[in-house]
């Protein structure tokens, strides 16, 4: 019986709060909700501090840092979690760490001939000074992502949690400080820094006491074997994570150059604003989603009433913010965080709608790593990543408004989403047979 899975999930729905799945995400979002609600409380005190013009050279540098971010473990930080045995795992995360050193050190090289060219491609003149500390970005983000994977697989839900909450708390304590020192333009960037170096230096230093043991079985062949054997990941996933990189960098660059600063500062804190379920929610459940779905399917089971219950968690927990921003955003932004931030509410009610998809497509996205369809989930991200930032400079080029190119972005956004989910959802149909 095809439906047998979800009648016998949907006969004790009490049975969701007894549930691992449930458990393990409950760590994970109460960490994530102390980490979240820090910096929501207090953003109406921070918009207040910042401009959208400051918010504008974090942008500029972000959209340098994404690709470089994504692809600094050559996604075999994602590989580690399939590997049947811990000691297959540890040596797949040394293979990401090495990734990640050398990206750290290409981007130090790029920096070092090249910053005035990358300067000028994003716009902003004032980021100039801040590629510097390119490097250091890389390494931070790739090893932390490797060691979170890691704490991921053995169920350390308690420590990914408090790392969250230590980003969290630096990050808002040093923006807090340092614009109300008068540092407005660098005060962003400087706290962003301070997070990430601080995150994973105590994720690095817990992880290394509690796995000395397991740290022995690190081989050099080993490690070759690793790289040989998840070549599918840096093969399509990379490309697909640089993909995804470059339509997150491209946008912000192109609504830099033909819309202007303003309209990236509104941009990109509308977009913080509205990625704080995804951060809240979406990143816990999708991080449980990927070691429950693949623990099961080790096991020969199927992972479909999993799937289904998650989704209508979510959909549940967005449909009510969807509403709110959809009719009151404008309102919402100016009363929350003053009269600057207008335009940024007009441009979250545009965008909440792609957001949903997003929110929803999280934890999906993990299934075709199970099931090692990377290539065509590459196909499908490419077309996503293309279109969007092509759409917007359309707008742009013809002299369009920036809400015109984000409803365009959002139309485009939410139909490629759409048609991912489908795809994804019937995956476990087709794979069978």
């Amino acid at each position: 019986m095809p439906f047998s899975p979800f009648k016998k999930q949907f006969a004790d729905p009490w049975s969701w709060r007894k549930s691992e799945f449930v458990r393990s995400m409950s760590t994970l979002v109460g960490g994530m909700g102390m980490a979240q609600i820090i910096p929501l409380v207090l953003s109406p005190v921070i918009a207040r501090l910042y401009f959208p013009e400051d918010y504008a050279v974090l942008a500029a540098y972000t959209s340098i840092t994404v690709l470089l971010s994504i692809v600094a473990t050559g996604m075999y930080s994602s590989a580690l979690m399939i590997d049947k045995s811990e000691e297959k795992a540890v040596n797949t995360a040394m293979a990401a760490f090495i990734v990640t050193l050398g990206t750290a050190l290409l981007s130090l090289f790029a920096v070092f001939f090249f910053r005035h060219a990358l300067a000028s491609l994003t716009g902003n003149r004032y980021v100039l000074f801040w590629l510097f500390f390119l490097p250091f970005t890389v390494l931070f983000s790739g090893g932390t992502q490797t060691l979170m994977v890691w704490n991921n697989r053995k169920k350390r839900y308690r420590r990914l949690a408090g790392n969250r909450i230590i980003q969290a708390v630096t990050v808002t304590s040093a923006t807090l400080a340092l614009g109300f020192m008068g540092y407005h333009r660098s005060g962003l960037l400087v706290s962003l820094l301070m997070a990430q170096a601080l995150a994973f230096m105590v994720l690095l230093i817990q992880t290394w006491r509690s796995e000395r043991v397991i740290l022995q079985s690190i081989r050099r062949p080993a490690i070759a074997q690793s790289f040989r054997t998840h070549i599918d990941f840096p093969k399509y996933n990379m490309p697909q994570g640089f993909l995804d990189g470059f339509r997150e960098s491209s946008i912000l660059i192109i609504l830099s150059n033909f819309f202007g600063a303003a309209a990236l500062g509104s941009f990109s804190f509308a977009m913080s604003i509205l990625n704080k379920p995804l951060q809240l929610i979406g990143h816990p459940v999708n991080q449980v989603f990927y070691q429950q779905a693949a623990s099961i399917d080790r096991e020969g089971q199927s992972f479909a009433p999993l799937t289904l219950k998650t989704l209508l968690m979510l959909l549940a927990l967005f449909v009510p913010l969807l509403i709110l921003f959809v009719g009151w955003g404008e309102k919402v932004f100016a009363f929350a965080f003053g009269q600057n931030w207008i335009e940024a509410g007009r441009f979250a009610q545009i965008l909440i709608v792609w957001m949903l998809f997003r929110f929803l497509n999280s934890p999906l996205s993990s299934i075709p790593l199970i099931y090692n369809k990377q290539r065509v989930f590459f196909y499908f991200g490419a077309v996503n990543n293309i279109s969007l930032p092509l759409a917007l400079f359309l707008c742009g080029r013809g002299g369009q408004s920036p809400e015109t190119g984000l409803i365009a972005l959002t139309i485009l956004g939410s139909l490629n989403m759409l048609a991912q989910m489908v795809w994804i959802l019937n995956l476990r149909k087709h794979h069978r047979k």
